[in-house]
């Protein structure tokens, strides 16, 4: 049980990886973005007169993307939220549930600049980066990156953390729902590209 307990937090935390989240603050280690995120000159917006929907229009605002994960019979939840502002920043974070328990905290958070490059085409560069750190717990008797609290779990401190690559996204909304292909690592499996719906938040 213990090792597949493992290598589903890995997996978890794999995802982890996305470019494509969304950070408020977390209730163990709040990350205060401000000092760190880089302004963009929103003249740097590639704008187009013609009729053609923009890619840069339709990405602001907040989206969230849910995954169901199963392995060996152990079902868990992975949630992303991403929030692109007006003003070219963005934030970004991943939760998580086991057993049908939220791990209450965020375990990744990040944040950054997007840019259009074209009506079709936004770059998004995470520049902040913090996941939870691993400690052991002594009730489960693993080194995890949340700890047992009475009824469920909890993220651990939030520490800086190395961002993934900047990522291109090229793909125009659907009747808000944004699909995204999104790097994952599954421990003995290798990196691959799962394709995440992301819905659009009132």
């Amino acid at each position: 049980m213990k090792t597949t307990l493992s290598v589903l937090l890995l997996l978890l935390l794999g995802m982890s990886g996305c470019s494509s989240d969304s950070a408020s603050h977390s209730p163990t280690a709040p990350v205060d973005t401000s000092k760190h995120v880089t302004k963009i000159d929103s003249t740097n917006i590639v704008t187009d007169t013609t009729s053609h929907p923009q890619l840069a229009t339709q990405l602001v605002g907040s989206w969230n993307a849910d995954s169901s994960v199963k392995l060996m019979g152990i079902d868990g939840v992975i949630s992303m939220q991403a929030s692109y502002k007006q003003e070219g920043t963005f934030e970004s974070f991943v939760d998580a549930s086991l057993f049908g328990n939220a791990i209450q905290g965020h375990l990744f958070t990040e944040s950054g600049i997007w840019i259009a490059r074209s009506a079709d085409s936004v770059l998004v560069k995470p520049t902040l980066c913090a996941a939870a750190d691993t400690l052991l717990d002594p009730k489960m008797k693993m080194i995890l990156p949340f700890h047992s609290i009475t009824g469920g779990f909890q993220a651990n401190d939030l520490k800086p953390s190395a961002c993934p690559d900047s990522m291109w996204i090229t793909t125009h909304p659907v009747h808000d729902t944004l699909r995204l292909a999104m790097p994952v690592t599954v421990p003995g499996q290798g990196r691959s590209l799962w394709t995440l719906a992301f819905h659009k938040l009132p």
